[in-house]
């Protein structure tokens, strides 16, 4: 028998690869998939926060009618994760709000070393 005629490997140990094969594919696809729902719900959680942050400051803003330049660059900053995390028109009509209110210095006057709010 030639030496190029001989199989490389028995059947069975073929098999035995191929199977071996099939498995770690299998494991990692799933592992995949496990990986992407979790980023997801990782995603939505981001969102909800930055959302309710957002919402937050919007409403305290409304309440006064003024916004002041920290707090708007603050809600600038979350509005643009939250818009990238895939936020929809809500957040977008609260922030299109702030930009249009009254700007006033964050600085409150101290009364008797206190700040007032």
């Amino acid at each position: 028998m030639d030496i190029f005629e001989m199989p490389f490997f028995s059947p069975l140990i073929g098999n035995l690869l191929y199977s071996l094969l099939v498995a770690l594919i299998t494991y990692m696809w799933a592992y995949i998939r496990s990986c992407k729902k979790k980023e997801v719900a990782l995603n939505n959680g981001v969102q909800a926060l930055l959302f309710a942050q957002l919402r937050l400051i919007y409403t305290e803003a409304a309440d006064k009618g003024k916004v002041t330049f920290s707090r708007l660059h603050d809600a600038q900053q979350m509005y643009l994760a939250y818009h990238r995390l895939g936020g929809n028109g809500i957040g977008t009509a609260m922030i299109e709000e702030l930009k249009q209110m009254e700007k006033i210095d964050g600085m409150q006057p101290k009364i008797d070393g206190h700040i007032q709010k």
